[in-house]
């Protein structure tokens, strides 16, 4: 009578275990795609203020340069923080340096 009992725990346990693996599978998938769909959130907004940074060429404006150069770095993982600066920071001046050079490898992060 007790072998009976073990088998249907030991079903029991089986089928608990399985449903749980399915569950976490599910949750798996379910945070892959909201993980895909803050990365590309997060892409939109870097080529907002990329398009932004390349219409205010020679403007100054380096708390934009540097949301630019934390969205590359940081969230898009795009490009190195020296890299970044020393191309932002040409854009924003107008030099010194390669504006044109700058606006080219800014057009690039954007667009691919």
């Amino acid at each position: 009578m007790t072998r009976p009992l073990i088998g249907s725990a030991g079903s029991a346990l089986a089928g608990a275990a399985a449903a749980r693996f399915i569950d976490l599978d599910r949750e798996r998938r379910t945070e892959a795609k909201r993980a895909e769909e803050d990365r590309k959130r997060d892409l939109d907004e870097t080529r907002r203020l990329a398009c932004m940074a390349l219409m205010g060429k020679g403007t100054r404006n380096y708390e934009l340069a540097a949301t630019i150069a934390n969205a590359l770095v940081h969230h898009q993982q795009a490009a190195g923080v020296g890299e970044a600066l020393t191309y932002l920071t040409a854009l924003a001046n107008d030099g010194p340096g390669d504006a044109d050079a700058s606006e080219e490898w800014l057009n690039e992060q954007i667009w691919g």
